[in-house]
């Protein structure tokens, strides 16, 4: 019906009104509406004209509320829809939307719960109301899984049960429920995050799951597997390595050196050729095929042999003792008799002449040294050492025309020697820088070419070592 109330024509007293369109813009509150009307007189005239409505609503929806009783799902948890709680709520110009507050419960909500329905029309105007949701378990159990971390043992296994991972499963319906993981036991396969799934069943046919992520960790407590890595004395070698964690079933040996296994694939090898600090890793492959590994640096020692004089002489009247030997080297000095001697002299020990005595250093690591062998001469040092009677006939034939004794030059190159006739006149003095004497003198009152007749005549010795008594003897001239 054409709504229009002010028209007029010059001719005819009531022109005709129809309606023609109405065009919307499409809004809401306000919206504008513009409707089109033709204007007709009896002769057959026409016009157009508009009309612009706008429409405003200000009207409130209407909010109607009702109980609800809620359901907690196999997770434990339950989602509220605005749409449960509603009652009918309406608007005069049209839909209305809905919204409730709060729209998640858990099992901390079971009994009466107050929300609050929000209802919205298309105008935004909003109306709320109150209604109560009772919160209660389902007919189905719930699981509930929380995260876990093992450490592999000393074998390389590590297991886990359900009570591990469960974090509260419950059955809903009160009555008696069981638990079981699909996954129980891990290796060193498994470092790292591993997913299990925690199963939940009643005596029933009702079941729950819910997964679960277990960290796989190395085992933090390596068993001690490598031992009897030294000290060792150089000369003791082979080294005998020994691997005594129990655990493995095949081994593998190397070193960072120049050492010779025996065996590298055995339990227990033994090397040669080993220098100190070299270092002796295995890898100790266990029966679930996970593999250990450790170390050890062997401590190797080497005692040089020790130094000494073959023969060691002694004056008799000064006691001497063990304590007076002498060897040269490093580390402690120990005295045996016997190259294989096993009992140690003690410092105090007496010395006996023309015993042989093994001398042996050690080191602060238990290392000894090769023995060195000492011969004891034990001499009356009190008294003059007598050299005998001795000969000699310097008549030019090459054939003992020097007196001279063997040993002398060489056993005491500083000594000196003093010859004297039967009237204690010296005839001759001589070094190891002089000829030996050969039965002429130089001295006081010398005939003819200075040879001496034959006879009787007295030597004396000085040895010129600081330690060795002179000695004296006689010497029989004979052309």
């Amino acid at each position: 019906t054409a709504v229009v109330t002010d028209e007029a024509d010059n001719c005819t007293a009531n022109p005709t009104v129809s309606f023609v369109s109405e065009k919307s813009d499409g809004k809401s509150n306000p919206e504008t509406i513009v409707r089109t009307y033709r204007v007709s007189d009896v002769a057959g005239n026409s016009t157009t004209m508009t009309q612009t409505i706008t429409v405003n609503d200000t009207t409130t929806p209407r909010a109607m509320c009702q109980e609800v009783t809620l359901q907690l799902g196999g997770d434990g948890t339950a989602i509220l829809p605005a749409e449960l709680v509603d009652n009918g709520s309406s608007d005069t110009c049209g839909k209305v939307s809905l919204g409730v507050s709060p729209t998640s419960f858990t099992a901390s909500h079971l009994g009466s719960n107050t929300v609050t329905l929000t209802v919205t029309d298309n105008g935004g105007n909003v109306s709320t109301c109150e209604g109560t949701v009772t919160v209660e378990y389902g007919e189905t159990l719930t699981a509930i899984c929380k995260d876990a971390a093992v450490e592999l043992d000393v074998t390389g296994n590590a297991t886990i049960v359900a009570a591990d991972v469960d974090n509260g499963s419950f059955n809903n319906s009160g009555g008696a429920m069981a638990l079981s993981l699909d996954r129980t036991s891990f290796n060193c396969f498994d470092l790292g995050e591993n997913t299990v799934t925690l199963t939940v069943t009643d005596d029933g046919v009702n079941m729950a799951i819910c997964t679960a992520t277990v960290s796989v960790q190395e085992v933090t407590a390596l068993p001690v597997i490598v031992t009897n890595s030294g000290p060792i004395c150089q000369r003791y070698l082979p080294l005998q390595l020994n691997e005594v964690s129990g655990l493995g079933t095949s081994w593998s040996w190397t070193s960072n050196g120049n050492a010779v296994f025996n065996d590298p694939g055995i339990q227990n090898p033994r090397v040669t050729n080993v220098s100190n600090g070299e270092e002796f890793t295995v890898t100790v492959t266990l029966a679930n095929g996970c593999n250990f590994m450790g170390s050890t640096i062997a401590s190797v020692s080497e005692v040089l042999v020790p130094e000494a004089e073959g023969e060691q002489g002694f004056c008799t009247s000064k006691n001497p003792t063990i304590s007076n030997l002498v060897a040269s080297g490093s580390g402690t000095l120990s005295w045996y008799l016997g190259k294989g001697g096993n009992v140690k002299l003690e410092s105090d020990t007496p010395l006996v002449d023309g015993a042989v005595y093994y001398g042996s250093f050690e080191d602060g690591k238990g290392c000894t040294s090769e023995r060195v062998a000492v011969k004891v001469i034990l001499e009356n040092c009190g008294q003059l050492k007598d050299l005998g009677k001795r000969g000699f006939s310097p008549n030019g034939d090459g054939i003992n025309d020097t007196f001279s004794i063997s040993w002398l030059r060489n056993d005491y190159p500083n000594y000196t020697m003093a010859i004297y006739d039967r009237n204690g006149f010296l005839v001759y003095r001589g070094n190891t820088d002089t000829p030996d004497w050969d039965g002429s003198t130089d001295r006081g009152l010398v005939l003819g070419d200075g040879k001496l007749s034959n006879g009787v005549f007295y030597y004396r010795i000085d040895f010129g070592d600081g330690t060795t008594l002179p000695a004296q003897g006689i010497v029989y001239l004979n052309r």
